[in-house]
Parts: C-alpha cells; sequence; structure tokens
C-alpha cells in the first residue's frame, strides 16, 4: 500500500478536509501548530505498511475542547482500542510531519 498523499484535517464537527504543507514537502511547526490551534501532540496510528500520525492540541483535554467523534473512530480503528480525541486533529503520513 502506498504513502497517502495528503494529511487530512478532521474538524469537530466531522468534516474531513486534506491540507498540505506551504512547502508542499512536510510540516512546519507553526503549521501544525496553526491547524490544531495549541501546541503540538504526536500519537502514531500506526507503523505498517506506512507510519501514520495524529496531531492534536497537547491541552486539548485542558482546554475542554470538544469531543472529536470521527477523528476518535479513526484513531480507535488504527490503534486497536478505544480512544478519545479532542479538538481539531491532522491525520498524517510520516512523509509530511519531521
Amino acid at each position: 500500500m502506498p504513502v497517502p498523499d495528503h494529511a487530512f484535517l478532521v474538524s469537530v464537527n466531522g468534516i474531513v478536509s486534506p491540507v498540505t504543507p506551504d512547502n508542499g514537502k512536510f510540516f512546519t511547526l507553526d503549521e501544525a501548530q496553526a491547524l490544531v490551534g495549541g501546541d503540538v501532540q504526536l500519537i502514531t496510528l500506526q507503523r505498517k505498511p506506512f507510519i501514520l500520525y495524529a496531531l492534536m492540541d497537547e491541552d486539548g483535554l485542558m482546554k475542554r475542547l470538544p469531543l472529536n467523534p470521527e477523528a476518535s473512530r479513526i484513531a480507535t480503528q488504527k490503534m486497536g482500542r478505544d480512544m478519545i480525541l479532542v479538538g481539531p486533529i491532522v491525520i498524517c503520513p510520516h512523509k509530511f510531519f519531521r
């Protein structure tokens, strides 16, 4: 399976939109922070056949950001255990984040 060509922003209302880095290669920290609305926390959703990350606001729970049901569903499916994610989430193949 090839690595996906896009990262996706999953909003709390379930809208999934493709996002690409400004330079076309990888997201800068500033870009990632702007997408998630704060300091970035990265979790690995899968390792094979390619690495897939979820990027989120690391203080999202303390900020009481709303539940993100669609991102939680995706993370739960990929991780094989219940995951609860809040706020806007970027689902990102490893090639777009360093």
